[in-house]
């Protein structure tokens, strides 16, 4: 499975620059054609944009042609050419967790079932369990299904219930966020501390004891709505009700993936990387602050969402960097 390991417990380019060349050797090679990018998160959370982020910068390594960027609203079910690869982004739901997610998913599987699809890392997590071979029987049917998970409990979870499914131990796409950007907000803390507490379902209360010394947040887009992203839905919900004139449904679904792909996610991506550049000591409830706080070289604490994805990551790829650690 290729777990990587760093010898040096403090280097964290060391561990960035051994996850991403992962990632590298075992995916390029899998990108066999002319691609389709799916599913991307036209929404305001910044962590799922980095991962977005990620896997642009990934796709600059690969040999073919990007035949489009769609969101799962925006993709509008055209017939696609034999040898043609679907990408489909990476995350945190798989499963039921996010159920339209994961229909959407599915959908793209059945109907696409002579192109190869591969999907982006992903952690996964079932409360009902009666879901799973529901799902499995979907992915079976399948011709050419890679299914890339970013966590151990994932992995051997998938590999116990879908085990006829061709699967990968990857670490998250943000690792591949191009150094030369990171570098600009790195070294750049003031003293602050942030207790990133997230506000959404995944939250898992445990009535945890907020040190004084400490600003609670969450991603600044979650406490105040991002312009680019009300843009971009709005077209996408307008290209919508006008479906029935196609060239006007066309032209505002490609207005509002492009200004997604070219304005929104780095926007985003500049914001939190900018949120996060003061703060000297960071506790978190979301992988993504995790992750970027290791990416921008910050120590870090963490505290498990309801599904555990954080602990999980960590205890697989980030173990040997003493700066990443459980909150207790």
């Amino acid at each position: 499975m290729g777990i990587v390991k760093v010898t040096n417990s403090m280097d964290y380019q060391s561990v960035i620059t051994n996850l991403r060349e992962k990632i590298f050797r075992e995916l390029i090679p899998i990108v066999n054609g002319n691609y389709y990018h799916l599913d991307n998160p036209y929404h305001i959370n910044i962590g799922d944009n980095l991962i977005w982020e990620g896997e642009k910068q990934f796709l600059k390594h690969v040999p073919y042609k990007n035949l489009g960027n769609s969101s799962s609203a925006s993709w509008r079910w055209p017939e696609i050419k034999n040898g043609d690869v679907i990408l489909l982004h990476g995350g945190g739901n798989f499963g039921d967790l996010y159920r339209g997610a994961q229909d959407f998913r599915l959908e793209v599987i059945k109907r696409y079932s002579d192109n190869r699809i591969v999907m982006f890392p992903q952690s996964v997590w079932y409360d009902d369990m009666s879901l799973v071979e529901k799902d499995a029987e979907i992915m079976y049917r399948h011709k050419d299904l890679t299914l890339c998970l970013r966590d151990l409990p994932s992995y051997e979870f998938m590999k116990a219930h879908f085990p006829k499914c061709r699967l990968l131990l990857m670490p998250d796409m943000a690792f591949c966020i191009l150094d030369s950007f990171l570098q600009r907000f790195r070294g750049k803390e003031n003293g602050k501390e942030l207790f990133l507490r997230r506000l959404d379902k995944e939250l898992l209360d445990t009535h945890t004891e907020i040190p004084e010394s400490m600003e609670v947040r969450d991603w600044p887009t979650v406490e105040s709505y991002d312009l680019s992203v009300r843009v971009v839905n709005g077209l996408i919900k307008l290209g919508n009700i006008s479906n029935k004139i196609p060239m006007a449904s066309s032209a505002l679904m490609k207005t509002g993936d492009l200004i997604a792909d070219t304005i929104m996610r780095p926007t985003l991506v500049k914001k939190g990387c900018r949120f996060l550049a003061p703060y000297s000591r960071i506790i978190t409830t979301r992988l993504h602050v995790l992750i970027l706080s290791v990416l921008l070289h910050k120590p870090v604490e963490y505290i498990d969402n309801c599904s555990g994805k954080l602990s999980a990551y960590a205890d697989t790829w980030l173990t040997n960097l003493e700066s990443v650690k459980k909150f207790i």
